[in-house]
């Protein structure tokens, strides 16, 4: 049993409406999600790993200031965040349609063109794998094996 379907089941199994309802049943608030978890857990101080937000409402319980943890990732948005996972997946071999399905794009070519990055690593890679080629030619007088 896939995921979606044992969420549809906790659920109940319901016919029609969101497919991730708040707690009155209405299709939950990415704003709120983002606020109450994604801030949340992206912004933890770095000496004791709370809150900003639990610093701020309660300062007279911690002996310090609050420093932002600048290891973790800082929130660029849900366009950033989708972006994030198509070049993730096509990283992890997943195929371009496929990434392209995730994504519910009408288009390979949009999911390519704006959502899959190359990463740092790639291009190095990819610059690598050019420099063994050119020797392999020049080592062999001009034919590639």
């Amino acid at each position: 049993m896939d995921r979606i379907e044992v969420h549809r089941l906790r659920c109940g199994n319901p016919a029609t409406g969101a497919m991730f309802p708040n707690s009155v049943g209405r299709p939950v608030a990415l704003s709120s999600m983002v606020n109450r978890i994604i801030l949340t857990t992206l912004n933890r101080c770095r000496q004791c790993q709370k809150s900003e937000q639990e610093h701020r409402e309660q300062p007279v319980q911690f002996d310090h200031r609050y420093v932002r943890d600048a290891s973790l990732p800082t929130w660029r948005g849900w366009h950033a965040a989708r972006r994030g996972l198509a070049t993730n997946l096509y990283h992890l071999g997943v195929p371009d349609k496929v990434i392209q399905a995730i994504l519910r794009h009408g288009n390979v070519a949009v999911t390519l063109s704006c959502y899959i990055k190359p990463l740092d690593q790639d291009v190095c890679d990819g610059m690598d794998r050019l420099e063994r080629k050119v020797n392999e030619v020049r080592d062999t007088g001009g034919t590639v094996n």
